[in-house]
């Protein structure tokens, strides 16, 4: 991707269920999520990889340029060699980005989307609506440790697994509830203070490893997304255990720290 990386490059080129050395291609039913935000230029190229693209904001929201910005569900090919191209393409085209995640559903493609669409609008403690960054994988999993047990059921509900990316660059899996159907709650996730304070906390050393990515003054050549963030998660400990809550302080300590570690490594490889 033209854009600084956001997290570290694809590990492999395996579909995220397949083992090393699994020469097999799982025909079960599935559908990759994608954040359009990170490469809003790129749905002409999308469309040529799969034949059946559902954005998920189309009727939905309204305002310029939303469209572009749209998450979607692409469904995965069934017969093994096309969807192996597909999948490839899709890793080609996120990249360095935590904007692709694998939903495996034996359930309706239309029927799962309107699904997330359904989950895709929560309300705070206060009342106030937002929306839900279910196709940017940090976003996913931060949102998933947060939920109550039911909550985490309406989500999952209908699913099989979901497939997130992870800040190195591999896959975790998380387990849906496919004894349970797809949630036809179209209410908001309503989400309490503690839930907040955890999704708060959680977001910080992204905002911060992102300051620092986009800045590459900051960031010593070769130093990887996932080890920047490594810093940001280090710092914010220490000042959470000093009961300290202060963002500007978080930004100047990671990057010493970002430089310190990169000291380090220059003197572990001095022969």
């Amino acid at each position: 991707m033209a854009d600084a990386p956001w997290i570290d490059p694809w590990r492999h080129s395996r579909l995220p269920w397949q083992t090393p050395g699994d020469q097999r291609v799982d025909a079960q039913p599935a559908c990759a999520l994608l954040d359009m935000a990170f490469a809003p230029e790129a749905w002409t190229q999308l469309r040529a990889l799969a034949a059946d693209v559902v954005p998920l904001f189309t009727h939905r929201y309204t305002g310029k340029g939303l469209d572009r910005l749209s998450p979607c569900l692409a469904v995965l090919p069934d017969e093994a060699r096309v969807r192996e191209r597909c999948w490839q393409a899709l890793l080609d085209l996120s990249n360095g980005a935590p904007m692709l995640s694998v939903l495996r559903s034996t359930a309706d493609p239309r029927a799962l989307a309107e699904h997330l669409r359904r989950i895709w609008e929560g309300c705070s403690s206060t009342g106030q609506p937002w929306l839900l960054r279910w196709a940017d994988g940090r976003a996913a999993a931060r949102l998933l440790d947060a939920l109550d047990d039911a909550q985490r059921t309406r989500v999952l509900g209908g699913l099989h697994d979901w497939h997130l990316p992870t800040r190195i660059g591999d896959w975790m899996c998380v387990t849906g509830k496919g004894g349970v159907p797809l949630d036809a709650d179209a209410r908001p996730l309503t989400f309490t203070a503690a839930q907040e304070a955890t999704l708060r906390s959680g977001s910080q050393a992204d905002a911060i490893t992102r300051f620092i990515l986009q800045r590459p003054v900051l960031r010593p050549d070769g130093m990887l997304p996932s080890q920047v963030h490594r810093c940001a998660e280090h710092v914010l400990g220490r000042l959470a255990r000093r009961g300290i809550d202060h963002p500007a302080l978080a930004h100047r300590m990671t990057i010493k720290e970002v430089a310190v570690r990169n000291g380090r490594h220059g003197e572990d490889e001095t022969p």
